[in-house]
């Protein structure tokens, strides 16, 4: 028999519109653009892709090439900096080549773009931050002016937030 197979169902508004049921074991469901697979659901249920969006935005992506990990509307698709983990909507969103950076929290590191070593927790942490390197910031607006500032430590809401170079 044939080795692809779909089964569509038209319900009601409150059914399944449709079914598919590999009873191979094999993949349930594979995606694919010009013949190269984009996704695909194991019989396990495990979704595989390159991102996940929420309507046109990126909201989970990544990269296994730059070791790079962003989740909740963080980072951008075109940094070329390795090894760095962002969470919350525009953290380390203008990165350009900075590497391991670490940003947590609403645009922490959001202006970052070549700075490297930094570690951004909370809420605006680190926002002006754009070649500054190894400095940990962490709290609500925590050194929120730094913009070429290296080797600083604050720890607190609002700590070290006018320092800007040094």
């Amino acid at each position: 028999g044939s080795t692809i197979g779909v089964e569509g169902l038209s319900a009601s508004s409150t059914g399944t519109a449709g079914v598919f049921n590999n009873t191979g074991g094999g993949k349930v469901l594979s995606g694919q653009m010009k013949g190269t697979e984009v996704f695909s659901v194991n019989a396990s249920g495990v979704v595989t892709g390159s991102s996940f969006q929420i309507g046109s935005n990126l909201f989970a992506f990544g990269s296994v090439t730059n070791e790079n990990a962003f989740l909740g509307f963080a980072g951008n698709s075109t940094m070329t900096g390795l090894y760095n983990t962002a969470s919350g909507v525009g953290a380390l969103h203008a990165n350009t080549n900075g590497g391991a950076n670490t940003a947590s929290g609403t645009l922490a590191l959001a202006n970052n773009t070549t700075g490297g070593n930094n570690t951004a927790s909370g809420s605006t942490a680190l926002y002006s931050n754009t070649t500054g390197s190894n400095n940990t910031a962490s709290g609500n607006q925590a050194m929120f002016a730094n913009t070429n500032g290296g080797l600083n430590t604050a720890s607190g809401t609002l700590a070290l937030a006018n320092n800007t170079t040094g």
